[in-house]
């Protein structure tokens, strides 16, 4: 079960599509701003859910266009897809940021780079934000209910990230990378440098 096959069913849910069209769908809504789906992805899942049954395939040639293959949710599909909604929501859950790793390490770092460091994803994660203001005003009323109940929140997360990059500091020696939020397990400056 994975949150793409998910994505891919839900929208076979509403109705039939090809991989394009999908792919399309995808990209005016942005979802790829809030859910790891490359256009690989799209079309490799697809195949794997045609080929457990989840999902029928139509494969058609309009004139001298190439053939497309629209894909619809069979019965047993639409069963398997509820059952995947049930079971990811008493799965456990686990949250993490891509940049976990290194944050955790950027102690290791001088202070003013590390410092730079961290603007320098402040300003990766405002673009983000930025772009899912977009989709949240150019999509008003049109995403469905729990996809525009996401955006708000990687909102509101992306919002609570930004503060908390903000209040990292070189404390007054300038030797150490402080944050007013954490207490140094040893102040005395364990950092490598």
């Amino acid at each position: 079960m994975s949150s793409i096959d998910i994505i891919l069913m839900g929208m076979l849910t509403e109705e039939p599509h090809n991989a394009y069209e999908i792919n399309k769908i995808i990209e005016a809504r942005r979802t790829r701003t809030w859910l790891k789906i490359s256009t690989a992805a799209v079309y490799r899942n697809l195949r794997r859910l045609h080929d457990a049954g989840h999902l029928e395939a139509q494969t058609t040639r309009d004139g001298l266009k190439p053939h497309k293959t629209v894909f619809s949710i069979t019965p047993e599909g639409r069963d398997h897809f509820l059952e995947m909604l049930r079971e990811s929501s008493r799965s456990p859950v686990g949250l993490h940021f891509d940049f976990d790793g290194w944050l955790a390490h950027i102690h290791h770092l001088p202070p003013d780079e590390a410092l730079g460091a961290l603007d320098g994803l402040g300003a990766q994660l405002d673009a983000i934000r930025q772009e899912l203001e977009m989709v949240s005003s150019f999509h008003q009323g049109q995403l469905p209910v729990g996809a525009a109940a996401l955006v708000e929140l990687r909102l509101r997360m992306l919002s609570m990230v930004l503060d908390w990059i903000a209040g990292f500091e070189v404390d007054p020696t300038g030797d150490h990378l402080l944050h007013r939020d954490a207490t140094p397990r040893d102040p005395g400056g364990a950092r490598n440098r």
